[in-house]
């Protein structure tokens, strides 16, 4: 009878633990930028392990990444600051990995090398390897694979930026990443890989972020969309419309903010005539 208690208490123990080690599995792919995870994950499955040993492109999926002289561990000792990536870059996995002291599944920095060569470590998470940058160029619903009844409740919107996996094609869908360990799929139709597409979407995003944060006016925001619409490098983007409809939006309210009220208006001289005769 006591073994049979034994054996039972160990069965449940075994159990937990196992129940317990999912979860800090499933857990761990929640990490990184935020915008990427909570729109996908639920719509897709983690990627493979990225290759090791190889070179392959990798596109910055985070403004401002920092690239580190070594990975950030307990034995990083005279850790440097080698500089900074923008959003939509494209730099050079050189097929090495590292892990942090606390971390037992998965990747947590890459070695990369800018096109100044520059060399540095980055987080993964905030990598797409062997890809090239896109992006979204209308709302555009989100897919678990690459077929019409998988689609998904989530969708991007216009000027989203994401790393399309190279090779990654199927019918009429393109398989995307904003987090490297949740990619999905995309109508293909819905993607520009164009180089002045990915970079007037990085603009504008910025500016945008700016306004919302508060960090500059109203009039500020339609200076940096005016300059946007009027680059003749953005000449022939896809979204010069949208830019432009956004200006003048911004234009329309900024008269209407500093109009004089009714009472302070002057007669209309027609007006007064009209009603004279």
């Amino acid at each position: 009878m006591i073994n049979r208690l034994l054996y039972a208490t160990f069965c449940l123990l075994l159990f937990g633990s196992l129940i317990m080690c999912d979860g800090g599995k499933e857990s761990a792919g929640n990490q990184g930028n935020t915008s990427a995870g909570e729109s996908t994950e639920a719509a897709s499955q983690p990627a493979g392990k990225i290759p090791v040993g190889r070179e392959l492109d990798a596109v910055c999926m985070y403004e401002g990444l920092g690239m580190r002289s070594m990975p950030v561990n307990s034995k990083t000792k005279d850790l440097k600051w080698v500089g900074n990536m923008k959003l939509g870059d494209v730099v050079t996995y050189l097929g090495e990995t590292a892990k942090e002291d606390n971390n037992t599944d998965g990747y947590d920095m890459i070695k990369v090398k800018d096109l100044n060569g520059k060399v540095g470590w980055v987080y993964y998470v905030n990598m797409v390897v062997d890809a090239k940058p896109g992006v979204v160029v209308r709302s555009s619903k989100i897919y678990s694979t690459p077929q019409l009844t998988s689609v998904t409740s989530k969708k991007l919107e216009p000027m989203t930026i994401i790393g399309v996996l190279k090779g990654e094609t199927k019918d009429n869908f393109s398989q995307v990443a904003q987090n490297p360990e949740y990619p999905f799929w995309l109508i293909s139709d819905d993607i520009s890989t164009i180089d002045y597409d990915v970079a007037l979407a990085r603009l504008y995003m910025l500016a945008n972020n700016q306004y919302k944060a508060g960090k500059i006016s109203k009039q500020d925001f339609a200076n940096k969309l005016d300059e946007m619409r009027t680059d003749r490098l953005y000449a022939n983007s896809i979204f010069l419309p949208l830019i432009d409809e956004q200006y003048q939006k911004l234009v329309m309210e900024s008269e209407s903010d500093t109009a004089p009220s009714g009472e302070d208006e002057p007669m209309d001289d027609s007006m007064g005539d009209d009603g004279g005769a």
